[in-house]
Order: structure tokens, then C-alpha cells, then sequence
């Protein structure tokens, strides 16, 4: 039996056998590949990029992180699957929320892009007051009561709603270097260093490859990504070399460089 698909005028795909029998079908975004001239960004496709991977993340996350807490909490002699109730109702609640803020109106994120980057840096500063807390040598991490929290995490959030708005501001000066590099390169770099005032340069790294997704998506020259790469390269090399731990963890990671994972202590 053949199929076709037609599309009623401002109605859904339908699909209809030789006999006109309407059948419900779900159309799957197509992802198209060229020079990015020919069409249209697709936003259902858009949609499933962002979606699906980040589903996928949160799935590997949690496989990790029980993995690498269950031999710890068993030496403990606690139940590994009490202490992973944690992490996963974070992932839960997390996962309502973000089908809750994929309804909110795109004009409500844009009046709300400003006030959430500066109150994220305002979070952020914390670290450095009496209610930040260390943890490996990084101050990043900020005790509320009962509650611990890492501002970056919200701060990479605020950060890439107020450069999607920035953007979208200055929309048809995308290839003007000056324009750019205050839209652009000045609020990354205050995020970046409210980040490294807590000498985190891993999530200061992460910070910046979300930023930078962030404006490639938006269409920013690429030439200009090339530059950047060029001057990122030295500036973390002379980050690394500039504290003891950076090194240890770099070379741990280089073979026949450092001695076998513990296995009292396992790590991701």
C-alpha cells in the first residue's frame, strides 16, 4: 500500500492511502545539510537539537554519578540507591521546570534577560563572601541554609538569554566588530571573570564554550571563532601552568603520567 502526505492551509500533515482515508501522522523534523544559505533554520529542528541532547546528558549524568558514588557509599555503609534519590529528584524537578519555561513567551525572556544577569552575577560574587564554600581548591559554591548551590550553573543560563537579547538587539550590525564586542565579548567576559574570582577554570571553560554556542547559533562571523581559538590557546595554557592542581589533573589524564585511578575513591 502507497502513502502520501498533504498539508491542509494553516492545518497539520495528513496523510491519505488511495482511498482518501485520513490517517494522523508525526512529522520529524529534517536536518538539512549544506551552506546554511539555500533554507531556513527549521525550529522544530532546533527544538529536537537542544531537547535531545540534553535528555541524553541528563540520562549519561545520572549513570555516572551513580557509578561513581556506589562503592563510596557501600564502604560507608549506606544504601547507594538512598543517596542517588538526590541527584535524581534534582533531574525531575528539573525536567518539570524546563517543560514549564518552554511555554513561557518569548517577549517575557527578553524583558527578563537583563534583570537574571545581573542578579546571576550578583549570585555569582557570593563565593567570596562568608557564605561561599571550597571544594577542591575552588571557591565556587555558595551555603544557603541546609542548601548548597552552585551560582555558575544559573549564571551560564543568564548569560546566554542576555546575549541571545543582546544579539537580537544589534541583529543587523552582526558583522561590526565594535558592535559586537559590547554585546558580545564584554558580558562574557564579566561572566568569565566573576567565574574565576572563584578560580574554577573548568566551569569557566564550560561558561564559555555555552557562550560561544550561543553566537555561533546566532550567526556571528566565523572568521571570528578562529581568532578566538587563537588567543584562547595560550591564555589557558598559562592558566594551567599557573596553579599546581591544574597540572596534577591535566597530567592524570596523560598516559604514564600518574599512578592508577583508586579504586576506595572513584571518580567520573
Amino acid at each position: 500500500m502507497r502513502w502520501r502526505v498533504w498539508r491542509r492551509s494553516g492545518g497539520a500533515p495528513v496523510a491519505t492511502n488511495k482511498r482518501g482515508w485520513h490517517i494522523p501522522t508525526v512529522t520529524l523534523p529534517r536536518i538539512l545539510f549544506g551552506s546554511g544559505q539555500e533554507h531556513e533554520s527549521n525550529p522544530v529542528t532546533t527544538y529536537f537539537l537542544v531537547v535531545i541532547p540534553a535528555l541524553l546528558l541528563s540520562f549519561f549524568g545520572l549513570v555516572m554519578g551513580f557509578s561513581a558514588q556506589t562503592v563510596t557509599s557501600i564502604a560507608q555503609g549506606e544504601n547507594p540507591y538512598t543517596a542517588y534519590a538526590r541527584p535524581l529528584l534534582i533531574i525531575v524537578s528539573s525536567l518539570v521546570i524546563a517543560s514549564g519555561v518552554q511555554l513561557v513567551p518569548q517577549r517575557w525572556l527578553a524583558r527578563l534577560a537583563v534583570p537574571m544577569f545581573v542578579t546571576a552575577l550578583v549570585f555569582q560574587s557570593l563565593v567570596l563572601s562568608p557564605l561561599g564554600r571550597s571544594e577542591g581548591g575552588n571557591a565556587n559554591w555558595v551555603k544557603l541554609g541546609p542548601i548548597m548551590a552552585q551560582p555558575s550553573e544559573f549564571l551560564k543560563l543568564a548569560l546566554v538569554i542576555f546575549l541571545a537579547f543582546m544579539v537580537s538587539k544589534s541583529a543587523s550590525k552582526r558583522s561590526d566588530v565594535r558592535t559586537m564586542s559590547v554585546a558580545v565579548a564584554v558580558p562574557i567576559l564579566v561572566a568569565l571573570g566573576a567565574v574565576m574570582l572563584g578560580r574554577d577554570m573548568g566551569t569557566a571553560m564550560v561558561v564559555a564554550m555555552g557562550a560561544l554556542g550561543a553566537v555561533w547559533v546566532a550567526g556571528l562571523p566565523k572568521r571570528w571563532f578562529g581568532v578566538l581559538v587563537m588567543l584562547a590557546v595560550p591564555t589557558l595554557v598559562l592558566l594551567v601552568l599557573s596553579n599546581p592542581t591544574r597540572i596534577r589533573r591535566v597530567l592524570a589524564v596523560l598516559p604514564g603520567t600518574s599512578k592508577g585511578p583508586d579504586e576506595s575513591a572513584p571518580e567520573q
